[in-house]
């Protein structure tokens, strides 16, 4: 019985797969899908002979696979973001500390003025 779809892998891509890829199409004998591989005689025959026992088992053809573009698909909803809510204890001092300017020591804003008090009290 002829499959019903035939898959066309390019030699190229053939090779990239592991051998454990290779051996699940072998294993997958599906009555509705075929397996080819696109591979021109010329190179074939000039292939090893390592290389033409990977393809034992595999169907050969010349045809070359149709280059479909693949489109987009639709997103049906959008994911909303994460938001880590992180909550910090502040002391109450800290929280209503306020610094309008930061810290400056006065010596060195005005190097003339003297911190300690003139005169006796």
């Amino acid at each position: 019985m002829e499959p019903i779809v035939k898959i066309i892998i390019l030699y190229d891509d053939f090779k990239r797969l592991s051998e454990k890829q290779k051996q699940s199409i072998l294993d997958s004998d599906s009555e509705q899908v075929g397996f080819l591989i696109s591979i021109k005689n010329e190179t074939y025959e000039k292939l090893s002979a390592e290389e033409k026992k990977e393809l034992e088992g595999f169907n050969r053809t010349e045809l070359v696979p149709l280059k479909v573009e693949r489109v987009a698909t639709e997103k049906i909803f959008d994911l909303p973001p994460v938001i880590e809510i992180k909550e910090t204890k502040q002391v109450f001092k800290e929280k209503h500390k306020k610094n309008l300017r930061p810290y400056c020591p006065k010596n060195i804003i005005n190097r003339n003025f003297n911190t300690k008090k003139k005169g006796g009290r």
